[in-house]
């Protein structure tokens, strides 16, 4: 007498394993079929035997299932699909097969026993050999998971457009077929909306929420059918959505966009602030008047290492003549946008977006120039042919040429230096459209002082 095991649980399928009454071996629970070897051993080898098997099992809770008249077996090999009796002759063999399908459902000792019944009326000369039993010990093996995964690429974040998408696979092998597990899918020990414990709930989609920023611990358990369970935890970053904007009173519009780390909203103020004018700007030549200026102050600071990513828009009313954007914090003034585009006929915008690994942008002045930006540029025009020579009575005659273009704007610096024991003597002169100059120099008899004169043309 034996159980073959591995079968799914509809009792389909080949045995993988098999624990005979010799043996010492646990069982696992699932669909299973105890077996029977049916032998004619008696002296009378011409007389027929009509037989069956009764079969009952009894499970650690002391329940019993019997089965009579067993007399087939389709499921185990080798396969006994046809009755027979017992002995020689048309019909019979001297080996026969009877199995049931039984169900092993929880952990603890069950109890097997085989009866053959004499159905014929040849008398049996030692019926102790038509009864067997065993008892074994069956354990419920927990289910697997295989695997877990986020089926998402790239970063999580609220607001996004694709839904969070989850997978598992799991492995039972009591049930290989894992048709009888179920999967529950649970956050902060609740279970996610329609990703409840359902049969085979595999994947899990879920929209994101305001309340599932930062960190995301996701729990998926895997259940069979005789109470065992396993689970298996993911833990997921999504950043937090900090879109917000603010217009000012004169209609100049503020908005901020940004993905980081955290769970407090993130705010911002946006007022008028005080005209600026005459300005001159790093890098650019001339003076420039405001249009526009913004006073900003975001409600929060974060570092760069908790900002993903992030951009501003500053929306302005086109009459107004705005050409550049400019931020200003303290002294020190920053280009944001030299060019707008068109939000509508009326209206522009000037955009920007931080570079990777970039902090929040902190309190300061949002500028609006009116006005072409003139580029400011290193003179291409260039001196060559210096050359400086005494003259009488201590002057020095210098000279030069310049080649290139030199524009309005450009001037030559000359300057001379003499040092003395006490003072160095500078004079400077600033060319102007002459490529000759006669410099003049006094020296004082006193040792104690140095007197130049300003180089004169």
């Amino acid at each position: 007498m034996s159980v073959v095991q591995g079968f799914e649980s509809d009792g389909s399928g080949q045995g993988t394993s098999v624990v005979s009454d010799t043996d010492d071996a646990d069982l696992n629970v699932g669909t299973s079929y105890l077996h029977v070897e049916v032998e004619h051993r008696g002296s009378e080898i011409n007389s027929n035997y009509h037989w069956s098997v009764d079969f009952t099992v009894t499970d650690s809770a002391g329940a019993t299932v019997a089965t009579n008249d067993v007399t087939t077996c389709e499921a185990v090999e080798p396969e006994y699909p046809i009755y027979g009796a017992i002995g020689v002759g048309q019909g019979t063999s001297l080996q026969a097969y009877a199995c049931v399908m039984i169900e092993l459902s929880m952990d603890g000792e069950y109890t097997f026993t085989a009866n053959l019944v004499n159905d014929s009326k040849m008398n049996d000369a030692k019926p102790s050999n038509n009864d067997r039993s065993m008892t074994l010990n069956v354990r419920n093996n927990a289910p697997i998971i295989t695997s877990l995964d986020l089926l998402n690429e790239g970063d999580l974040y609220l607001g996004q457009e694709d839904v969070l998408g989850m997978a598992v696979q799991v492995f039972d092998v009591d049930d290989p077929s894992a048709t009888n597990l179920e999967i529950e899918w649970r956050h902060a020990g609740a279970a996610l909306p329609g990703c409840e414990r359902a049969s085979m709930q595999l994947t899990c989609s879920i929209l994101i929420i305001e309340s599932y920023v930062t960190n995301f611990p996701v729990s998926v358990t895997v259940y069979d059918a005789h109470g065992g369970e396993t689970s298996q935890e993911l833990m997921l970053q999504i950043w937090n959505d900090g879109s917000y904007a603010a217009s000012t009173e004169s209609g100049l519009s503020l908005s901020y966009s940004m993905l980081y780390w955290g769970t407090s909203p993130f705010t911002l103020t946006a007022t008028d602030g005080a005209a600026v004018s005459g300005e001159t700007l790093p890098g650019y030549t001339g003076s420039y008047d405001s249009v526009g200026v913004i006073d900003y102050s975001p409600s929060t600071t974060y570092s760069a290492n908790d900002v993903l990513t992030q951009s501003l828009n500053v929306q302005f009313d086109k009459s107004t003549g705005a050409t550049s954007l400019w931020y200003v914090n303290g002294a020190t003034w920053t280009l944001i946008a030299d060019a707008s585009t068109d939000v509508d006929a009326t209206t522009g915008m000037f955009s920007y977006t931080f570079p990777a690994n970039s902090p929040v942008l902190s309190a300061g002045t949002m500028v609006l120039m009116g006005g072409s930006l003139a580029q400011a540029q290193a003179p291409s025009a260039s001196i060559t042919g210096f050359n400086a020579a005494a003259g009488k009575a201590g002057a020095i005659l210098l000279n030069w040429n310049v080649d290139g273009t030199m524009l309005s704007g450009d001037s030559i610096d000359v300057t001379i230096c003499e040092a003395s024991q006490l003072y160095d003597c500078i004079c400077y002169w600033a060319w102007s459209w002459k490529h000759l100059i006669h410099l003049l120099w006094t020296k004082h008899c006193s040792r104690h002082e140095l007197h130049c004169t300003r180089c004169s043309l």
